[in-house]
Order: C-alpha cells, then structure tokens, then sequence
C-alpha cells in the first residue's frame, strides 16, 4: 500500500527548500540561483499555488512549451529545470512529491567549420607595422572564440 502524501503547495515547499539549503551551507549564489529560477518558471507557467502531488509529467512538459512560447533561450530552459529537478528531487526524498524528472536537453547548436577563405585570413602572417604580435594573436583567438 502506497503511503499517502501530505497535501501542500510547491510554494510552501519551495520556501522550506530554500531554507535548508542556506542552513545546509550551500552558497548564497547557488540559493540564489534556485529563486530566480523558480520566479522565472512561475513568471511563465504558475505553480506556487499547485499541490505538490499535481505536479507530474504533463505539468512539466506545458511548463517547457510555456517557457519555449516566452522566447527564452534553451540555456535559460535549461537552468530553470536543472532547479526545478534539483527541489522535486529533495521533495521525493522527504516523501513530499513521487515525481522523478527526466533531464530536458535543448537543440545542440553545432559549430561550423571555417571555409579556406576564413582560414586564410586568420593564419595570415600579420602587418608588422599595424600590429605587433599579441594584438594580432588575441584577434585570432577572439575570431576563433566568436565562431
């Protein structure tokens, strides 16, 4: 027989969440980081007012299609649910929430590769006159670094 859970909002556990991470030790800026992520995720999909054993596969996929439909960035998707994962995880350790999440992976942008043309111009031999060497060298690494 499964054992019931108690029936409380994601804000009330959220606030408890936050708590024992400060007392626990973790840094400020991790703490940090876990609010905004949280207040990002309720900006655009709320869930501080829903029950803690509501939550499940289908919540967290319109929580993504709605942070999607916002136009936010996939590294920003990412973040918000690397948190989320990080508070159900500590909630279905306390018997809080049985919701396990799947990690969310974004698009994979793959790099191009540098046409012979491009590669030219960055190995050529520079203009001693305009440049000296370490401008020349952090203009190859930045081109290198932006691509």
């Amino acid at each position: 027989m499964k054992k019931r859970l108690k029936a409380t909002t994601i804000e009330e556990n959220f606030r408890t969440f936050l708590a024992s991470k400060r007392s626990s030790g973790v840094r400020e800026k991790t703490t940090l980081s876990y609010q905004q992520a949280y207040q990002a995720i309720n900006k655009h999909y709320p869930i501080g007012d829903m029950d803690m054993t509501a939550f499940q596969a289908d919540s967290f996929n319109a929580l993504i299609d709605a942070l999607l439909s916002a136009k936010l960035s996939r590294n920003s998707i990412y973040t918000c649910a690397v948190a989320l994962a990080s508070f159900f995880n500590r909630c279905k350790a306390e018997g809080l929430s049985r919701y396990t999440f799947e990690p969310y992976k974004g698009e994979e942008t793959g790099k191009t590769p540098y046409t012979d043309a491009e590669l030219k111009q960055l190995l050529r031999k520079p203009n001693l006159k305009q440049c000296d060497f370490s401008k020349y060298w952090s203009r190859v690494i930045i081109n290198l670094l932006l691509n």
